[in-house]
């Protein structure tokens, strides 16, 4: 091989372009090991990259079908509670608004999470009212085998008319001063009223979760019943879900606990 003079940068780079061979060892030189390897790891970048593109579309994928799920769900939902008895012309409205607010929420994401929640709180409204007009015969069974009652009817509930007996009770102890306007409120807004021949009655506070509410509400409702009607009332709550702290409570005021399941 011809002897190479190197005395200047324009020499080394004609020794370079006269001998390729010698360019990997003169950037062994120069080079950091860093640098070197950069090639290679881009190249691992690269492959790297190319599954997480790969991972980050069947997420995608995943996403897009969940949510069209969801949508499904929402729409099979408005369905089930377009058939509750007696809720039609609320649930109409609540679907006018309810498609007024989705149509104006589009990428709205702080206003869509309002609309959720109010839309959820609906449905929960609409299941417990369900539950009261599902479970208000069982209930009446529950009621004549619990406390001996004499051919029980339903007097009253929020899905069935005032019955006669316990109207004329009512006005009767209004016209006497007997009863006030409050009271008269408190009574007709009881879930459930049974009433037997013997002058029995249950005043029934029916949710799918009990609280403390429901247990004072049935007390103070069977106090007014057993006034104006100078017979027996019962105070009852009705519930799927019965926390302990509610039983203890129900005790203390002297209010039946039942536990029904909801089956709508």
């Amino acid at each position: 091989m011809k002897e190479i003079k190197i005395e200047t940068a324009q020499d080394l780079i004609d020794a370079i372009a006269q001998h390729p061979q010698f360019r990997e060892e003169v950037l062994r030189h120069l080079l950091t090991q860093e640098l070197l390897q950069l090639p290679a790891k881009f190249e691992q970048f690269q492959e790297e990259f190319g599954h997480f593109r790969e991972k980050f579309g069947q997420f995608r994928e995943e996403v897009l079908h969940r949510l069209d799920v969801l949508e499904g769900d929402v729409s099979t939902l408005k369905s089930d509670v377009s058939t509750l008895k007696d809720d039609t012309s609320t649930l109409k409205t609540d679907v006018s608004t309810l498609k007024t607010d989705v149509s104006t929420l589009q990428g709205d994401t702080s206003t869509l999470k309002s609309d959720v929640s109010t839309l959820k709180g609906h449905v929960a409204d609409l299941r417990g009212k369900d539950y009261e007009r599902s479970i208000r015969f069982r209930v009446r069974e529950r009621a004549a085998h619990a406390f001996t009652l004499s051919s029980p009817r339903i007097a009253f509930s929020q899905n069935d008319p005032l019955s006669r007996e316990l109207d004329s009770a009512i006005n009767r102890a209004k016209s006497r001063n007997e009863i006030s306007i409050r009271e008269i409120e408190s009574l007709l807004d009881t879930d459930i009223i049974i009433s037997d021949d013997e002058n029995n009655h249950t005043a029934v506070e029916a949710s799918l979760t009990a609280d403390e509410r429901d247990v004072t509400r049935a007390r103070e409702r069977a106090d007014i019943l057993s006034r104006i009607t100078g017979g027996t009332a019962h105070a009852i709550v009705v519930a799927q879900t019965i926390p302990d702290e509610m039983q203890e409570k129900a005790a203390t005021l002297n209010v039946a606990i039942m536990q029904l399941e909801y089956r709508g």
